[in-house]
């Protein structure tokens, strides 16, 4: 094996540390023990066990036992409210990006119905979940139906897309579904919960746009009035 001893008093980085270790440039029993902890969190999270690590740093199992019980320790959250919030808002962040991009793929010319159908249903459904998510965090009212259902059509808002647009996609997965045999209940019944606030949703904005256009109507007959009188 090749020690290459003259380099430990150099700056590292971790991964190239590994690197080395893994080499046999670096002679891994030479490692400090705060260098070897962080070692062992990137071992662990690639999947190796307690005895491979002790193996790979050249020391026993106890010793990897009583890194890894220091590493918990060091990385235990106490709860708190800024600490909550933050978690929150990575959440909703990480789910308006997932949203997005499978309304952007649901928007592909090139993808096949079924592949637009699949990814505009997935783009509701990470909605969905988040708003549940946040509705037993105590970020948003107990109202399932009408929360979802606002949040659902703010979306079709912002992607400038008819009622009819998406009533046929979700068509096109239920029948992709069916031709693939993967149409379970489970599906079906998100399925007819989307159409659902779909329906609940457009009969909400006809009938806010009658009463818009009757308040316009009004207004526009008592103006002619006054411009008779």
């Amino acid at each position: 094996m090749k020690n290459n001893n003259s380099a430990q008093g150099e700056e590292r980085t971790i991964l190239k540390l590994i690197q080395d270790i893994h080499s046999g440039i670096y002679d891994a029993s030479l490692l400090d023990k705060a260098t070897r902890q962080q070692c062992v969190e990137v071992f662990i999270a690639e999947g190796y066990t307690h005895a491979q690590l002790a193996q790979l740093l050249k020391c026993s199992e106890k010793t990897i036992s009583r890194d890894m019980q220091e590493i918990r320790q060091k990385n235990s959250i106490a709860p708190s409210l800024e600490f909550a919030k933050e978690t929150v808002g990575e959440l909703i962040t990480k789910a308006r990006l997932h949203a997005s991009y499978l309304m952007r793929l649901a928007r592909d010319k090139d993808s096949p119905a079924p592949s637009k159908a699949g990814a505009e249903f997935l783009a509701w459904r990470v909605i969905k979940e988040l708003t549940e998510k946040l509705q037993t965090l105590g970020y948003l009212p107990l109202k399932p139906q009408e929360v979802s259902g606002d949040i659902y059509h703010h979306v079709l808002e912002q992607e400038d897309e008819s009622y009819e647009d998406v009533k046929k996609m979700i068509f096109d997965l239920e029948q992709a579904a069916k031709e693939s045999g993967g149409l379970t209940k489970e599906l079906t019944d998100e399925i007819s919960e989307l159409n659902a606030q779909i329906d609940k949703a457009e009969v909400t904005i006809k009938v806010k746009k009658l009463i818009k256009t009757k308040k316009e109507t009004t207004q526009e007959d008592k103006n002619e009035e006054k411009t008779n009188t």
